[in-house]
């Protein structure tokens, strides 16, 4: 049986009809800033997720004072509130709309967006075959949506109770602790952006941290623990391939030691045979694990450490609950430096 599916999906109505449905939403189509009712909007971050704080971007002198008008008549309007500090801080992005105003938008994904709990919703494939016999879609453009969500509740926007002590690593520019020194509490970027040409020894004071080889988190990954390390055989001698670089680091905010969990699959995709991991294992193999090698990774709690050899050596990989929503489907995504999916031990990352 063929059905017309145009014919099934499409609308029909007068204008009687529409004008009905205008009026009796006129709130909606008003205009003004209304308030959203019966919702309210509740962020959950993740677990020991610290504060972020990103530089403002340059704007552009030609829109300056459109965007200076438009965050004055937000602040009016009690949408924006003026504060003096804040541990949280977005950069925002001026974007022009075709009647030459400027729409606001917060890059919430360098900042908040990776903390966050969010909920899959997932469509029906049924849904998508309904559409594609649709030939006109009604477009509602709802005025200052975002706007309307006014009952932000701050409380369900928990942070670690140590924040900003709970993190905390010096770095030194020359072996043995000698040198220039310096502290951070958060992320590190690029470490010549700090006056360094590299890191030559450490100490991690509280924590869990992870080092890579080069800037932006890219290259050999290194887990550091709580100690010193005062050369760099100290947290990459175990590695096949030795390196003395560490241009970045930042800390592992997921580290959950007594209640880790993740499941080993043999393929891509969780496919095959899988494995659950709640313990210390120096030999996949010594636990009846039948390859040397793991196709893809499901963290569920806590933070691992993945290592190439038995016995922790060779390449490491860092196996975060908040990365990638835990889920590591295929072994390119372990890390820039990954070339092999070989995995032949596997530990909880201390914290």
């Amino acid at each position: 049986m063929k059905l017309n599916w145009e014919a099934v999906y499409r609308l029909t109505g007068s204008r009687s009809n529409l004008n009905n449905i205008l009026e009796k939403y006129r709130e909606v189509f008003s205009g003004t800033l209304k308030e959203m009712k019966g919702l309210k909007v509740s962020p959950r971050l993740k677990l020991n997720r610290c504060p972020k704080s990103m530089k403002a971007q340059p704007v552009p002198n030609a829109i300056r004072s459109k965007v200076e008008t438009k965050l004055e008549r937000l602040a009016g309007l009690e949408v924006l509130e003026p504060v003096a500090m804040s541990e949280w801080a977005t950069p925002i992005v001026p974007v022009m709309k075709i009647d030459g105003s400027v729409k606001l938008c917060g890059d919430f994904k360098v900042t908040v967006n990776p903390g966050l709990c969010a909920d899959q919703y997932l469509l029906s494939k049924t849904c998508f075959v309904a559409m594609l016999a649709i030939r006109r879609l009604p477009k509602l453009i709802f005025h200052k949506i975002l706007f309307q969500l006014k009952n932000m509740q701050k409380e369900s926007m928990p942070l670690n109770p140590g924040y900003p002590g709970f993190w905390k690593i010096v770095v030194w520019e020359r072996e043995n602790f000698q040198g220039r020194r310096q502290e951070f509490t958060c992320e590190c970027f690029n470490i010549t952006q700090c006056g360094f040409d590299n890191v030559r020894s450490l100490r991690v004071e509280s924590g869990a941290w992870v080092g890579y080889e080069h800037h932006g988190f890219e290259g050999q990954q290194f887990i550091l623990e709580r100690g010193e390390y005062s050369r760099w055989e100290a947290w990459s001698g175990s590695n096949s391939y030795h390196v003395e670089w560490m241009m970045s680091f930042r800390p592992v905010y997921c580290a959950n030691h007594s209640d880790s969990h993740m499941q080993i699959y043999e393929r891509e995709n969780f496919m095959g045979r899988h494995a659950d991991l709640r313990e210390d294992y120096p030999s996949l193999q010594a636990m009846g694990w039948c390859n040397n090698y793991v196709g893809s990774m499901f963290v569920k709690n806590g933070a691992w450490v993945c290592y190439q050899f038995p016995g922790y050596r060779g390449y490491q990989y860092i196996m975060e609950y908040d990365r990638h929503c835990g889920e590591f489907k295929h072994w390119k995504q372990w890390g820039s430096h990954s070339q092999t999916p070989q995995i032949q031990s596997i530990r909880r990352i201390m914290h």
